[in-house]
Parts: structure tokens; C-alpha cells; sequence
């Protein structure tokens, strides 16, 4: 009998927003809005340009946190990812209920579905999942459910991805409506905020269940880190791919996986982009010939901050196939020569174009 069993995964009691990983802080010129947009209540708005949440809004629903492809949107998703994993290597079957079905023997309950994202479901499948159940109430009339968003939408994320290495996941839906107004819950909720259960899981734990460890490219991890669900979505993959190649499509679909590409003629070499990516994704490092700009497809979470900072739009995200997706290898993209005539004149010019306006030297 798995152990955890009929327990409320997601214990955090309310959301947690880290500003060093969100691209709405790291550089006013970020464009991402996907948590403001799904969000059902409109708790998070924008100020000064960056992210703030409302908390006499928010119904912790999680929408926000999957679908923020940096991982700065924290729901206690990684103690759902420790019972998920457990429950798929013990009985090959995962059954997740939303907060506002009836209770189940055997389920994961977790406040709303769509806070999931697909690294957390794939994570099962390579640990042997062979069946997952989600039950859920009346989304319909539940005030979590997010603007275009649902659990089918997760499913079908799922699916796609999976699809990519030939794998057909057995995903089922069922309605189960509980007997407690979601109202009621919400409001002795935040009555009791602050209050935990038990202690979430560690991230030690987490970290382990990354099966085929994906490596962090950089060390300062405080500003540059791959996020969990990233480092689950790429081993998992790479798992599944490896328990059945004979069933991998021998012409793999364009994915919904994305990578940086770098117009080296347009590309003037001055390492914003490295600096401003979350993930490390693009690396700016000193060779012997100058300044070499390099990308790794792996960590590559589509967030297009790199893009968006670029002045000289010389960085682009593209679509990309599934084995360029799961590299892990640097590739270099830009390298450009230390012999310059006049180093200080160069960045001068650049400086220039960056402020739209004359840089003298004093």
C-alpha cells in the first residue's frame, strides 16, 4: 500500500514568488506575461513593470506556477513530485485529486490540477507509471479554474511530450464533486495561513529524483539555475527514450521545445544576453581568440529573455527537435576577435546603440 496515500501533497500555504528567477526582474525589457494571464482572480498585476500578488485575491489554485517557465512561482510542487514518484515506482499507478473532489482511498490530493506541469507526470511514467487517474470536481463552477487553462490542458501537455519518444500514456479524467463548498475551505484557508501540516519535502529530495542528473552549467546558482521541472522533463525523456528506441517516430514532430540561435552577423558581442538568462542557457566566456558566446539546448526554458534584452535583435528562440533539445553539450554560436583597432571606440559605439543617444569619453 503506498504510504502516501489519501495525503494533501501541496502543503505550502500560500504562493512564494522568487524575484531572482522571474525575467520580470532580472531586466525591465522582459515581455513575459503568463502568469498575469491565466491567472482566474486577476491577483497578480504588474507594478513598476514587475510581478506583485495580491494575496486577499489569490485562491492558491497554482495555474501561475505551471505555467511560469522559470520555476519562480512556487506551490509546493515539489512535495507532489516526491508522492507522485513514490506512488509510480510502488504500484505503478498514480491517482491525483483536486481539492475539490470527493476524497478517494489511494489518491494524492493537491488544491487544484492546474498547478501541475508535465515534468511532474513524465517523472512517473519513467518510473514505471503505467496508469494515471485525475479525479477532479466541478471545474466549471470552481472559482480556481484558470483562464484557459485546465487539466486537459495539462494532459495534453503531457501527451505531447511523451508523443515525442513514442510513448501513448493512459491518462484518465473522472468528475467526482466533493461535499465541502470551495468557499468554506478557502476562507478557513486563510484563516489559518501560515499554518503546515508536516514539513514539505527537502530539496534534497527533490534533487534526487532527477534520475539522470542534468547538471547545472554554471555555479552561481543564485542567478543562474536550471529550474526542477526542466531537469525532471529532460531525464525523464531521456528514459523513456532509452526503455523503448524501437518505439521513438523515425521523424520526430516539431515540438513545443525551444533553443537560443544567435546571428553572429548581427551579434556585437557584448554578453547581455548570457548575463540576463535565468538559466544559463547561454554562456559568455573568454577564449583565446576574444569573447565566445555559447548555447545549450537543455536548458533552454523558452522564457525569451535572451531575445528580449537583445538590442541588436541578434538572438531569436526556434523551434527545435527532440535531440537537440535533450543536448546538454555547449555549442558555440558567436566568437569574436580580441585584435580590435580600438577596444574603448568599440564599446563606445555600442553603448551608443543601446541608449539611442551620442557616448562621449571624458
Amino acid at each position: 500500500m503506498n504510504p502516501d496515500a489519501g495525503k494533501t501533497a501541496d502543503r505550502s500555504a500560500q504562493i512564494e514568488l522568487d524575484r531572482a528567477m522571474c525575467v520580470r526582474y532580472r531586466h525591465a525589457a522582459a515581455g513575459c506575461r503568463r502568469c498575469l494571464d491565466v491567472c482566474p482572480t486577476s491577483a497578480i498585476a504588474l507594478r513598476d513593470g514587475q510581478p506583485v500578488i495580491d494575496r486577499s485575491r489569490c485562491t492558491q489554485c497554482g495555474a501561475c506556477a505551471g505555467v511560469c517557465p522559470t520555476g519562480a512561482i512556487d506551490v509546493g510542487i515539489g512535495a507532489v513530485r516526491a508522492h507522485v514518484m513514490r506512488a509510480a515506482a510502488a504500484e505503478h499507478k498514480v491517482c491525483l485529486a483536486c481539492g475539490q473532489s470527493e476524497k478517494r482511498p489511494g489518491a494524492i490530493r493537491i488544491r487544484c490540477l492546474n498547478a501541475l506541469e508535465p515534468s511532474v507526470l513524465l517523472g512517473a511514467l519513467a518510473a514505471g507509471c503505467e496508469r494515471i487517474e485525475f479525479t477532479a470536481g466541478r471545474c466549471e463552477q470552481c472559482p480556481r479554474q484558470a483562464r484557459g487553462r485546465t487539466p486537459q490542458t495539462v494532459i495534453d501537455e503531457v501527451t505531447a511530450l511523451a508523443g515525442l519518444v513514442g510513448v501513448k500514456p493512459r491518462i484518465d479524467v473522472a468528475c467526482v464533486p466533493g461535499g465541502v463548498a470551495l468557499g468554506k475551505r478557502l476562507f478557513f484557508r486563510r484563516m489559518l495561513e501560515g499554518k503546515r501540516d508536516e514539513e514539505p519535502a527537502g530539496e534534497s529530495e527533490e534533487q534526487s529524483l532527477c534520475i539522470d542528473f542534468f547538471c547545472n552549467p554554471l555555479d552561481d546558482r543564485s542567478r543562474h539555475e536550471v529550474p526542477a521541472a526542466r531537469l525532471m522533463t529532460i531525464s525523464a525523456l531521456r528514459m523513456l527514450q532509452a526503455k523503448e528506441p524501437s518505439g521513438v517516430p523515425e521523424s520526430v514532430p516539431q515540438t513545443s521545445l525551444s533553443a537560443p540561435r544567435i546571428d553572429a552577423a548581427r551579434c556585437e558581442g557584448c554578453g547581455m544576453c548570457a548575463a540576463a538568462c535565468p538559466t544559463g542557457a547561454i554562456r559568455a566566456e573568454r577564449s583565446q581568440s576574444g569573447l565566445r558566446l555559447s548555447t545549450q539546448s537543455g536548458a533552454c526554458v523558452g522564457c525569451a529573455l535572451c531575445s528580449d534584452v537583445c538590442y541588436r535583435d541578434a538572438v531569436k528562440l526556434v523551434l527545435v527537435q527532440l535531440a537537440e533539445a535533450l543536448q546538454t553539450d555547449f555549442r558555440v554560436q558567436f566568437e569574436c576577435g580580441a585584435a580590435e583597432p580600438d577596444a574603448e571606440d568599440v564599446w563606445e559605439k555600442k553603448l551608443s546603440r543601446m541608449v539611442s543617444a551620442p557616448v562621449y569619453r571624458t
